[in-house]
């Protein structure tokens, strides 16, 4: 279920239920991913403690960064090549976290790469390979004078 309002129990003050369609449908566990600010907004109007945030709050948060991530299968077992966590530094690192903060996408990224089949061979199919890869980006307040037709940046 995507973007419906999410339902408090007054007396327990925990998320309970979910309103789809105009139906409430209860759950014994509620997992929301959505940011902050899309909760607060959209999801879970009527919490009271939402209700401190209002809309001009909101848009004067100031944000970490944000992420590009990939989850990757592929067909061989590169699990006695690589590490559990491999971190590919920026050649200027403090440039690239600048860049980031300044709503800038980098020519020379940070990667961090997970291969959990490295500790546990059962997390991918025989032969095959599970690969996460993040690279910090900026969020999308900061980040949106990208240029996405910069062919050198965006084939990077």
């Amino acid at each position: 279920m995507l973007n419906e309002q999410i339902i408090i129990d007054p007396k327990f003050k925990r998320a309970d239920a979910i309103k789809v369609n105009g139906d409430i449908r209860k759950f014994d566990k509620i997992l929301c991913t959505a940011d902050f600010p899309s909760v607060a907004e959209s999801l879970m109007p009527d919490f009271a403690p939402i209700k401190k945030y209002p809309p001009h709050k909101i848009a004067d948060l100031d944000y970490s960064c944000s992420a590009f991530l990939m989850y990757i299968g592929i067909d061989i077992d590169v699990t006695d090549q690589v590490r559990l966590h491999n971190v590919i530094f920026s050649d200027d690192f403090r440039g690239n976290i600048e860049e980031i903060f300044e709503g800038r996408l980098s020519y020379d990224p940070s990667i961090y790469v997970y291969v959990p089949a490295v500790a546990d061979k059962s997390l991918a199919p025989e032969g095959k390979t599970g690969i996460y890869v993040l690279m910090p980006t900026p969020e999308l307040k900061t980040g949106s004078g990208i240029d996405w037709s910069d062919e050198a940046l965006t084939q990077k």
